[in-house]
C-alpha cells in the first residue's frame, strides 16, 4: 500500500513541475469577451475552446514577440531567414 502512495506522490509531483497555477484578476468586461471569443473559436473549430486555452495561446505568442523583439535589437538574425 505504502508503494502506491508513493507512486502517486511522485506522479503529483512531476505534474507539479512541468506546471504552474496561475490566478490573476481580469476585469469582468474582458473576462465577458474572452468567454465570447471562447464560444466563437469551439463553434468555428469544432472543438472545445476554453478561456484558459485563449489566455495560454496569448502568453505563448507575446514570449515568442518580447524574444523576437530581442533578437532585432541584440542584432541576432533569423538563422531560418532566406532573403
Amino acid at each position: 500500500m505504502e508503494t502506491a502512495t508513493c507512486q502517486e506522490e511522485q506522479t503529483t509531483q512531476n505534474v507539479r513541475s512541468l506546471h504552474h497555477l496561475m490566478r490573476v484578476r481580469v476585469r469582468k468586461s474582458v473576462f465577458s469577451r474572452l468567454q465570447d471569443i471562447a464560444k466563437s473559436e469551439s463553434g468555428t473549430s469544432g472543438e472545445y475552446t476554453s478561456v484558459s486555452d485563449i489566455v495560454r495561446a496569448a502568453i505563448l505568442n507575446w514570449i515568442q514577440t518580447h524574444e523576437s523583439t530581442e533578437r532585432l535589437r541584440d542584432g541576432v538574425a533569423d538563422p531560418n531567414f532566406i532573403p
